[in-house]
């Protein structure tokens, strides 16, 4: 039995190679995915505070290039504040060069206006798996928990309190006293804006400086 075909979160365009679903908090249901490099931006869609919403294999892009009409099932659309609409195309650089697609992409850029998005922009694996910004949004990701962390919050949000409001990852582990279960309490506070890191560009390890985020 072909898995795609039997569950209705997958749209058409998996049915061939399916590889997975991803829990979208963002979108309130499973994001299917055809390959680790959609994933991996799926990921970053979810970590990214300026993307409200997102959705995988939106409606195929009609549009014309060279004498010849095209249609192109891109990989996502997601929404920005202002009702700004991204449709992105999730490509490994060596398909890119092979097919020459970022001569098409761009051709398809004004048809893609047209039809009411905002831009159309490529993603290949070198913006995507760049580092640490991905390892930071993994770690934050998959720490969100759906339950109740209001012991946990109060002993690590106390302990940055403390020391002065900022703090480095491994000294807040150090004085929170939860021992074990620090680096996970710490990185979920991290995920949700509640602390958030004084320079973002950094690897969430001990070193990391933390200070009191801008969401409560």
């Amino acid at each position: 039995m072909n898995r795609a075909k039997s569950n209705p979160n997958i749209p058409a365009r998996f049915q061939p190679n399916f590889s997975g679903l991803f829990p979208s908090t963002k979108s309130k249901r499973p994001i299917a995915y055809a390959n680790l490099l959609e994933r991996d931006f799926a990921v970053l869609l979810e970590d990214d505070r300026d993307v409200l919403t997102y959705d995988a294999a939106p409606e195929p892009l009609i549009w014309s290039h060279g004498g010849a009409k095209w249609r192109t099932a891109f990989e996502f659309c997601y929404r920005l504040s202002g009702e700004r609409r991204i449709l992105a195309a999730v490509k490994a650089s060596a398909t890119i060069v092979k097919f020459r697609l970022a001569e098409l992409y761009r051709a398809a850029r004004a048809s893609a206006r047209e039809a009411g998005f905002s831009d159309l922009k490529l993603f290949t694996e070198h913006e995507i798996r760049a580092m640490p910004r991905l390892a930071n949004a993994e770690m934050k990701v998959f720490q969100r928990r759906p339950e109740n962390h209001d012991v946990d919050d109060f002993a690590v949000l106390s302990a940055l309190d403390m020391g002065g409001g900022r703090m480095t990852l491994g000294d807040l582990r150090q004085r929170c006293g939860l021992e074990a279960n620090a680096y996970r309490a710490i990185v979920r506070l991290i995920a949700e804006g509640t602390l958030e890191a004084v320079d973002p560009e950094v690897l969430l390890d001990d070193d990391a400086e933390l200070i009191r985020g801008r969401q409560p």
